[in-house]
């Protein structure tokens, strides 16, 4: 079996929903605490208090080199006739920057995917079935992102921003508006409500009012895809200071596992 381009967007994007959509995962922008509609054309082209609490959190996750980030994700795939179906995942990212990085996903229907990246070789592993595949890559975690996502030609995958060293430039690059939507609770938690536009996709993101502005949830939405399908990532653990084991970011052949071939970068001929 050849690994698709959907299959490698979710190797490299970390995030479930690319396989089963076969569209950008995104996620719809909600209002809530409006009055009436009318406020929404209130909103300023960019508020400078709502990039200045992202500003905080980028600056307080570029602090650590290594970070684990526990998720459970929620996305929308479209049918061809037009039907949304909701699925859900868990996903545990363990990140040591610059040059190692995991991921282990396991779905709502029970499909277990793990993915590796230690300096120069992308490996995934499907657990379910059994199967892995290779790819040599770049030796940083923002090269080997950049070298799949244009080699390959994968739509961005909606964690992204997340994995990239340079945050600022991720997510404030092109950005349309800004709107400090207001302050909400999360879990028990008060949070900054923060919403923002680019050409592409619109993102919104809740950041604690105290303490380490280490985000609680995070939805975007493709706006410019058909239906609009969203993706949301609900935060549930994040450790700044883990100890990863030696193996941690290295893939072990399991017993009995098939080896299946990469797909070919973009324009490549056999």
């Amino acid at each position: 079996m050849n690994v698709t381009v959907n299959e490698l967007a979710l190797v490299c994007a970390l995030c479930p929903a690319l396989a089963d959509a076969g569209v950008p995962a995104s996620l719809v922008i909600a209002v809530p605490g409006l009055q009436d509609a009318e406020k929404a054309s209130e909103v300023p082209e960019v508020d400078p208090r709502a990039v200045a609490e992202l500003r905080k959190m980028i600056t307080e996750l570029e602090r650590y080199d290594r970070v684990i980030l526990k998720t459970r994700t929620t996305w929308e795939a479209i049918q061809d006739s037009g039907m949304k179906l909701q699925f859900d995942a868990e996903q545990e990212i363990g990140i040591h920057r610059p040059n190692k990085l995991y991921s282990i996903v396991l779905r709502d229907d029970g499909r277990r995917t793990k993915f590796f990246f230690d300096r120069s070789t992308l490996s995934y592993l499907n657990v379910t079935d059994n199967e892995y595949v290779q790819l040599p890559v770049p030796p940083t975690i923002n090269e080997m992102l950049d070298y799949v996502l244009e080699k390959f030609d994968v739509p961005a995958p909606p964690m992204l921003d997340f994995l990239y060293g340079d945050m600022e430039t991720s997510f404030l690059s092109g950005l349309q508006s800004a709107w400090y939507v207001g302050e909400s609770t999360i879990r028990g938690k008060r949070c900054h409500h923060l919403a923002f536009s680019h050409e592409d996709v619109d993102f919104q993101i809740w950041i604690p009012t105290t303490g380490q502005a280490l985000p609680v949830k995070y939805t975007i939405t493709w706006k410019n895809e058909p239906h609009m399908p969203w993706f949301v990532a609900r935060f549930t653990e994040w450790s700044t200071a883990p100890s990863f084991a030696k193996d941690a970011f290295s893939f072990v052949k399991p017993n009995g596992a098939t080896k299946i071939d990469p797909p070919r970068p973009t324009g490549e001929s056999d």
